[in-house]
């Protein structure tokens, strides 16, 4: 692991572009090199993230998706940087816009719905649970090929995931008001059927129609 210290990240600092910053400092950043550097706080007590840390998790899932044959970034190096108390990841970003960025341009289509619901179903046929689902986190390509970054959070099984967790899956879209406007305006009912053509379960579809509909396009809590 390469390790980062205050001037060496002062200088990364002084050419670099921070594309997100929370309350607790910066979270990503944009190189002059064109790689981005993913920031994770260090847990101080015993939990599973100290365990298990979420730069490790994002490296191996980034190297299982692609595996998989899912379009995702492309790890370098993890990195810590002691002075912040951070570790992080520098990677080759996956090239294209998120969903949000072309549903802001108005690019999400009908038939761009269909694709969505087909990709999010290729996922849950690989045994992917990503627990960050939604418009921001999925890459459209310049071939127009869907892809997934930010991908710490999530669980990837060696079988299809069963019906109740891709019902499940489906909550963390959901919750997101913005997104859900999105794909009612381009099509929800072609969302819905790009999903069932890939993955033709009726109870998936029947759960899933009751949860949109329960909801609308105004998100909701789940468990």
């Amino acid at each position: 692991m390469k390790t980062i210290d205050k001037d060496g990240y002062e200088r990364l600092l002084s050419h670099a572009e921070v594309l997100e910053r929370d309350k607790f400092g910066d979270k990503v950043l944009r190189l002059d090199s064109g790689f981005f550097l993913k920031l994770f706080r260090v847990k101080r007590v015993i939990s599973f993230k100290r365990l298990y840390p979420e730069y490790l998790r994002f490296s191996l899932h980034a190297s299982r998706l692609i595996n998989l044959g899912i379009p995702t970034v492309t790890v370098i190096e993890p990195v810590k940087v002691p002075h912040l108390n951070r570790t992080g990841v520098l990677y080759d970003p996956l090239e294209g816009r998120t969903l949000r960025q072309v549903a802001a341009d108005g690019g999400v289509t009908s038939k761009l719905a269909e694709r969505l619901g087909g990709f999010i179903a290729t996922l849950h046929e690989k045994g992917v649970y990503f627990r960050s689902l939604h418009l921001g986190n999925i890459i459209l390509g310049p071939d127009e090929e869907l892809g997934l970054i930010d991908v710490a959070d999530m669980r990837i099984f060696p079988w299809s995931l069963w019906k109740n967790t891709c019902v499940r899956n489906f909550h963390h879209l959901l919750r997101y008001p913005q997104d859900m406007k999105t794909l009612h305006e381009a099509g929800i009912e072609t969302f819905v059927r790009g999903y069932t053509k890939k993955r033709g379960n009726p109870w998936i579809e029947k759960r899933l129609i009751a949860e949109i509909d329960k909801h609308g396009i105004s998100g909701g809590k789940f468990d």
